[in-house]
């Protein structure tokens, strides 16, 4: 198992917010999320879940609306790897969110540090932070449904939507960004498996 780079983050704290008050560097909050897709017939559809925290960056009860699977890294993700930390907070976050085990995936990552497709969201706020968000588009069948997938998917915990739906306004979707960032990560594997199958 490899070594957490984290020993003490508190002692970097005063030099980020040195570097933040002189303006050399940008302040921001970093989340990673996963585009789950699938195909019904020749129409793909991707993975969300309904929000059920009322708290949101846009101090507003965001609860109900449908948002991407996914969060921040916590310290236990944290590695040595370039990659493997990224891949342990998006297996965390599948399994918590979505009840999908992408284990064997992050295998792969973190035995040959494979690269893989980020889409990035920025989102700038009133008090000058900025805040990232960034999807990794994959197929559905990269991941091994559990029961707790399908009990969600059951209750309406997790659902499966269209191109269309996320371009139909009256579908609830928590902000514009993560309507966007669904939308990029859907036709990014829609056309990753065009390009295979030339």
């Amino acid at each position: 198992m490899a070594k957490s780079i984290i020993i003490d983050p508190s002692k970097n704290i005063t030099k980020v917010s040195q570097l933040v008050n002189d303006k050399h560097q940008v302040a921001a909050t970093i989340g990673f999320f996963v585009g789950l897709v699938r195909w019904i017939g020749e129409k793909p559809e991707i993975l969300v879940r309904r929000r059920t925290a009322k708290d949101s960056l846009y101090d507003v009860d965001l609860s109900g609306k449908n948002e991407a699977i996914g969060g921040a890294q916590s310290f236990a993700d944290l590695t040595n790897g370039y990659y493997s930390s990224i891949a342990a907070t998006i297996v965390r976050e599948a399994r918590e969110e979505a009840g999908l085990d992408l284990s064997n995936w992050r295998k792969e990552v973190g035995l040959t540090e494979s690269p893989f497709v980020l889409i990035p969201a920025q989102l700038s706020k009133e008090d000058g932070t900025n805040d990232l968000a960034l999807i990794m588009p994959t197929r559905f069948y990269d991941s091994q449904r559990t029961s707790v997938y399908e009990e969600k998917l059951k209750s309406g915990a997790v659902s499966w939507l269209t191109a269309d739906d996320l371009q139909n306004l009256t579908v609830p979707i928590i902000s514009l960004r993560t309507r966007v960032m669904l939308w990029q990560a859907l036709r990014y594997v829609e056309l990753d498996s065009v390009i295979h199958l030339l």
